[in-house]
């Protein structure tokens, strides 16, 4: 039997099987709100400062509020790149850290001062000159009446100031002093630079109404003024090494044409030089160029040549929802990656972590070493997990359990005399993790990279227990040492696993001496109504894997639960080692955020709730089987869901999973996509109207798809 060819019958007397059909979604990418820079002089006249009001308010699907303006200048927008990303702005949301004396300053909001390096003047936090008005928070207005009268009409003309009196709602101000200069004149072009410069007006057009800049009109000198803007903004400090920070040309060039529109527009506005003692960078005009990469992170599971400039930020999190930087909000159908089991932004969680902080942050646990919440958890933990007597192994995640999982099993046997037990089995469509051992487990043929694999590891069928006894049997159960399961497969394409066919796998390993190693990452802490998963099915496992939603996210926690026959040589026997763990097992910050998930679950009743869930997420599935991209819906063990694509449509567009992941994703809800099919696992504290909305965005998302195959 397939994933795809049938309805799964779950094991259990609350599993309701059922057969239905596929889906997945789709994004927005984020945009940028326009920054509008003001420039005012003193009272003698002389340039004194710019000061750069970025109103980053946002609307879902990259709108901007109705008094957002359009960029006047952009020279304080410096790091702004091709496509709108302005990183400077992003960089100068956040108050600036301490300086050291003399050391040049971004100030938001409030009054910038001036001090003496080097014979420049630069920023600091000591207030502006006398009689220089700066714009200030909470309602701050912005007046255009210092300005004169021919620049304030051709400024409201064009939208770019504020009338006087008008308010805007801003995040932050971004003050920056000069040194007293005037505008220079008559310089020599900024080389062959100045080539460039027309062509990257706005839109690639010139400017309507005003003089063409030809190279002549951009002095050298204001292209490196511009890059210590930039330095000042935190997007090209010096590094480390001792070489120089590093801008493309296209960049250059564009902040000298965002200077120059600001000066054409008023010459009130010329923006004079900042002092920054940082190493400017060079420019070669023959360098290849290309849209620059926003961040060094390198994504797992992700093609970075197209994430690294179309990425959807996630910024905060609220029971069910999360919300980008854009200002979207979108139902969250995956629980994240399976883990947020009791919703985001619980402020208990938060504070449990918050107040472990304070007291002790970290310290390691190995030898006899301990603290009190990974004492306090793991009793908590081994008081609720099927299994007699036992001991819990602390990890950093899910992965790391599995690799412990692995290595005790075959350290257990060789203390009790049977060495030659080294073979580990696991099913097709089976997800353990990405570390060494589990990449050998892997049933997903997608997973099974960076080979060679270790040794003794053999795959069974994912639905067919006796398969499972007769390799077993063709292996010789003396040489088997455990066999892993997921009661529910997740990432492998959501698959309930066949009526009795738990039960039938856990008593053919006792019956050989197999050891039975249940992974309850994903199904653990709730997800099929129990706290480890396996218990829906009477099995009492030797080993219990967890991790995800025992912190629900909060954290990075994971761990094992060894039933005390297994823990037993390592617990009674003198000068013996499991000479295995991980720096932060134990981690009293993580350990606090389990304890506090486990009072969560409880006291929310988030258990019973799972078993009220599990049939109303089956119904929305099989409510979308009639879809002609859908072949059928597969659930009824737990809050997990799959959509399984038609499989004709599914060979002739293999990337229909992705496809309808993101148009369901511009629809407001995050759904999984997986090889052949969509998953489904909000949150546990999902409402039958959230899991409406979870069915109609998916059936808009399918529609969207089918339009346009």
């Amino acid at each position: 039997m397939s994933s795809s060819s049938a309805a799964v019958s779950p094991a259990s007397s609350r599993a309701t099987s059922a057969t239905a059909r596929t889906i997945s979604g789709t994004g927005t990418d984020p945009r940028e709100t326009p920054a509008t820079s003001h420039a005012r002089t003193r009272p003698d006249g002389r340039g004194e400062q710019a000061v750069g009001v970025h109103d980053l308010d946002r609307r879902p699907g990259g709108g901007q509020r109705p008094e957002a303006r359009p960029a006047l200048a952009g020279a304080v927008r410096s790091g702004t790149g091709i496509g709108g990303q302005d990183r400077a702005v992003r960089a100068v949301q956040r108050d600036p850290a301490p300086q050291h004396p003399g050391e040049p300053v971004h100030q938001g909001l409030g009054r910038v001062g001036a001090t003496e390096q080097g014979g420049e003047r630069v920023g600091d936090r000591r207030g502006p000159p006398e009689g220089v008005e700066v714009p200030v928070q909470d309602g701050g207005v912005h007046r255009a009446d210092d300005l004169p009268e021919r620049c304030r009409l051709r400024h409201r003309e064009q939208g770019q100031l504020a009338a006087p009196g008008l308010r805007h709602e801003l995040v932050r101000d971004v003050v920056v002093h000069h040194a007293d200069a005037e505008p220079e004149a008559g310089h020599p072009a900024a080389g062959e630079l100045g080539d460039q410069l027309t062509a990257l007006g706005a839109g690639g057009q010139p400017q309507s109404g005003r003089q063409q800049h030809p190279a002549g009109r951009h002095p050298a000198r204001r292209l490196r003024d511009l890059d210590d803007v930039r330095a000042v903004h935190g997007d090209a400090t010096p590094r480390d090494d001792g070489h120089e920070p590093q801008l493309t040309a296209v960049e250059q060039v564009v902040q000298v044409h965002r200077l120059w529109i600001a000066q054409q527009s008023c010459p009130q506005l010329w923006i004079p030089p900042v002092a920054c003692p940082v190493r400017r960078p060079s420019v070669d005009p023959t360098a290849p160029t290309r849209r620059p990469t926003l961040s060094a992170f390198w994504h797992p599971f992700a093609a970075m040549h197209s994430v690294r400039d179309a990425k959807v930020t996630i910024t905060r999190g609220d029971d069910v929802w999360v919300h980008d930087d854009a200002g979207n909000r979108y139902l969250d159908g995956t629980a994240s990656l399976w883990y947020a089991n009791v919703g985001h932004g619980r402020r208990e969680i938060v504070d449990a972590v918050t107040e472990q902080l304070g007291r002790l942050e970290a310290y390691s646990t190995f030898t006899d070493f301990s603290n009190e919440p990974a004492e306090r958890l793991a009793d908590e933990i081994a008081a609720r997990a099927p299994l007699d007597g036992g001991k819990v192994f602390f990890t950093s995640g899910g992965g790391d359990s599995i690799e412990t999982a692995a290595k005790l099993a075959r350290e257990y046997f060789a203390a009790v005399g049977e060495p030659e037990r080294t073979v580990l089995l696991h099913r097709e469509h089976s997800y353990h993790g990405t570390h060494g051992l589990g990449t050998a487990l892997a049933g997903i043929p997608g997973n099974r990279t960076g080979g060679p694999f270790v040794p003794d590891v053999v795959r069974t069928p994912w639905d067919d227990a006796a398969g499972l006894e007769k390799t077993i049997v063709d292996l010789g159960p003396e040489r088997v040492a455990a066999f892993f399961c997921e009661p529910v497969i997740g990432a492998g394409g959501v698959l309930p696993p066949p009526e009795g066919y738990v039960e039938a796998a856990a008593e053919i390993c006792r019956r050989h001496g197999v050891l039975f190693v249940a992974d309850a990452v994903i199904c653990g802490f709730g997800r099929l109504g129990d706290w480890f998963g396996v218990e829906r099915f009477g099995v009492r496992p030797d080993i219990a894997v967890f991790a995800k939603g025992v912190t629900s996210g909060y954290q990075p926690l994971g761990g094992l639960v060894a039933s005390e026959r297994i823990a037993a040589p390592f617990w009674d026997e003198p000068g013996r080692v499991f000479r295995h763990g991980q720096t932060y097992a134990g981690h009293p910050a993580a350990c606090a955020a389990g304890s506090a998930t486990i009072a969560l679950l409880e006291r929310d009743g988030l258990l019973a709730r799972a078993d009220a869930l599990e049939p109303q997420l089956l119904e929305r599935l099989q409510g979308l089987t009639d879809h002609p991209l859908v072949d059928h819906a597969r659930g009824g063990v737990g809050v997990l869901g799959g959509l399984g694509f038609d499989p004709e449509r599914l060979a002739g567009a293999p990337d229909l999973p992705q496809r309808v992941f993101r148009a369901t994703r511009e629809r407001g809800v995050l759904i999984r996509p997986m090889v052949s099919a969509l998953g489904f696992s909000p949150p546990l504290t999902a409402t039958p109207e959230h899991l409406d909305l979870l069915a109609e965005a998916t059936r808009v998302g399918l529609d969207a798809v089918a339009a346009g195959l």
